[in-house]
């Protein structure tokens, strides 16, 4: 043993731990593995130096971490991370395969169930290249089911600002998708429904614009299928 050198084992020097050499790297005891009170995901892993991780369950059964291990702290961080990313991506395919969701729903659920935001990374990169996450695919199905009660802007808002699309993208997959045929006729068909349900014609045109207004017609066609509609009704009475 060379004469500077520490001893292998733990041991109390001059009041401070003593590690453990292991070739280039210093390795400490693991003290205690803690439930953490404010979440069910990951367990708090103490070193007899003082420092601290946490790392999820799922990961220190893989890796058979326990009290009483000697690990370096770099090697339990490493488990750490691999151990969340994995599971965040197992938690994020489970979930898109109950439904479909955009990326930014994916990241939301996985934020709410307490994965860090570089598990979350390796999740959404892993399940994009696999062709499971796409915000193309998304928006697409999502217009297929909203077009019928929803004109194009209200796509493209929801699209934007609920499901988290970036807006040029959005425009482009909802106007390239709904021609203005497809508004019109949209448009007549809500227009046409709405008015039979009024009787008095008291600022009828009016109130018919903003209704159709609220459901995401831009303002010419709302005005082409409500003056178009009105103007059948005043020649049939």
């Amino acid at each position: 043993m060379r004469r500077n050198q520490q001893p292998l084992g733990y041991g109390v020097l001059k009041n401070q731990i003593a590690p453990v050499f292991r070739g280039q790297k210093i390795v400490y005891m693991i003290k205690n593995i803690y439930p953490i009170s404010n979440t069910k995901l990951k367990m708090l892993v103490v070193f007899d130096d003082g420092r601290t991780i946490a790392v999820v369950k799922s990961a220190l059964k893989e890796y058979n971490v326990k009290e009483g291990d000697n690990l370096s702290f770099e090697k339990v961080s490493e488990i750490a991370g691999e151990g969340e990313a994995h599971e965040a991506f197992l938690k994020a395919a489970d979930a898109l395969g109950r439904s479909p969701k955009s990326e930014k729903e994916i990241r939301t659920a996985l934020k709410d169930k307490g994965y860090s935001k570089a598990a979350a990374d390796v999740a959404v990169e892993k399940l994009t290249g696999y062709g499971y996450l796409s915000d193309e695919d998304y928006a697409k199905t999502y217009i297929e089911h909203y077009s019928k009660k929803w004109g194009r802007k209200k796509l493209v808002y929801e699209l934007v600002q609920t499901k988290g699309l970036p807006s040029d993208v959005a425009s482009e997959i909802v106007y390239g998708a709904l021609s203005d045929e497809d508004e019109l006729r949209l448009a007549l068909e809500l227009a046409g429904k709405f008015l039979k349900k009024k009787d008095g014609k008291d600022n009828l045109k009016q109130k018919c614009l903003a209704f159709l207004a609220s459901r995401g017609i831009d303002f010419q066609t709302a005005l082409k299928a409500t003056e178009t509609l009105i103007k059948e009704e005043d020649d049939y009475a």
